[in-house]
This record gives C-alpha cells, structure tokens and sequence, in this order.
C-alpha cells in the first residue's frame, strides 16, 4: 500500500540511476523511459500535447523536458483538466524562459509566434496559434473567455494601452478595430450590447460617433439603433462592409 510520503518519493530505477531531486537550483537529469516509469509515484504528469513534455509539482509547477531539465524555451501547453496535487489545470497555459507556471495576479504578457495542438469538438487534432499580448492569469492560464478589461496606462515595446480593451476566447488582445458584443461589468462600468473598439490599438472609443461602417455610437462606446435597421438601411451597410 503507498503512503502519503511516497508519492514524493522518486525511485531508483537503475543502479547508479539518481533520478531526479528538486530545490529548484538545479535539476538532475533522468532518461525519457525513467520519466515515464515515476509518472505513477511522483507529483508528475505528461503534457498530453504532442509536445513530450510534463508538468512537476514541487515547491512550484514547473514545464520539464523529457531529460528532466526544465524547459528553459517560452512556450503554451494545453491541459484538459489534469489534475495535480489537488489543483486542475484545464485550457490554455504560459510559461515563459523559466519553465515556471507562476502563481500570479492577472497581467498581460507579450506572446511570439507560439503554436500548441489541441482536440477541436470532433475530437481530431489542430494547431493554435498565439502572437501578440495576452491577459495571463493564475499560473499562465490565458483568458478563455471573450471580455472587455480595463488597462491603465501600461507600456510595452513603446506602445501605451490605457483604456478598456476586448480579449478574445484565448485571452488575446484585439488590437485592431472592430465592434464586439459584452454582456458584464468591467472597473465599475457595465457592459450590454455591442460596442465600438475603435481608438488606439483597438481600444474602446468612448466618444459619440459613427463606426468605419457607419453605425452610430453613443458616448459609452455601444453602437446603437442596429435593432432599428430595417432592410433600406441595412442593405448599405452590408454593402459598405463587403
């Protein structure tokens, strides 16, 4: 019967075989079939990705390579509701060069040229791609819902962002313009209808005005009378936008 201590206890698989010991200093490297062979006993499991990875849990959540070092390359892996030491990783997460999923408040990190596979909703395998910045939460999960966030004067690679901004389903910021539907409350404003992110860097513009379209916006930023367009005045903007 295994005890509660033996989960934390590494095997010797080989003689002469040190698999591995963490105080995150340093990390022994371990052969991929000695990896595989302590999944069972250790705070470990595999990233089921196709990316031949695995998650470790010790005084962190660290992403480890195959050898046992630490994946010292930024990447996103994808978890489908992998559970760890009591905690459930499920959707999309982050580490950057450090290997560290890091316990953190919410913040946005600049992500480049990054693919991770995941099973669509038949099941079959496709490639995600991430390029550009992305609101990461507790332990690099990215957004996995679309929302509006407000972003108070935060500057990356020289562009300032201040105002409130729409991430998509994978936590992405939408930089370009384009009219989104909110139905929540974001820093005390509330949000109820499809709004117009048309300022700088696709921020929300929160001034009266017309769209690129020509759809009217009220001072909030929400577009206003599309229930009204009837089919004199929707033929044209369908045209305009086409």
């Amino acid at each position: 019967m295994k005890t509660g201590n033996s989960l934390r206890r590494w095997k010797f698989l080989t003689a002469g075989l040190t698999v591995m010991t963490l105080g995150m200093s340093g990390i022994l490297p371990v052969s991929a079939s000695s990896m595989l062979s302590v999944t069972d006993e250790a705070q470990i499991r595999p990233i089921k990705d196709g990316s031949e990875k695995y998650l470790m849990k010790s005084d962190g959540f660290y992403c480890l390579k195959d050898d046992g070092s630490k994946d010292d390359t930024a990447a996103v892996h994808y978890f489908d509701h992998v559970k760890i030491d009591g905690t459930v990783l499920d959707g999309f997460y982050y580490h950057d060069e450090s290997g560290c999923y890091r316990a953190e408040s919410p913040h946005i990190v600049k992500i480049s040229k990054l693919t991770c596979m995941k099973p669509d909703e038949n099941g079959d395998t496709v490639e995600q791609s991430f390029d550009g910045y992305y609101m990461v939460n507790n332990l690099g999960k990215l957004t996995a819902a679309p929302q509006v966030r407000y972003i108070d004067n935060l500057t990356m690679d020289g562009i300032t962002f201040n105002g409130y901004y729409y991430f998509d389903e994978n936590g992405r910021m939408v930089t370009e313009t384009g009219m989104h539907e909110l139905e929540m409350s974001s820093n005390g404003q509330m949000f109820s209808g499809t709004y117009y992110f048309g300022g700088p860097n696709g921020a929300l513009l929160q001034e009266a005005g017309v769209t690129e379209d020509g759809f009217p916006v009220d001072a909030t930023g929400k577009v206003t009378a599309l229930d009204d367009l009837g089919m004199d005045t929707l033929e044209p903007q369908l045209t305009s936008m086409l």
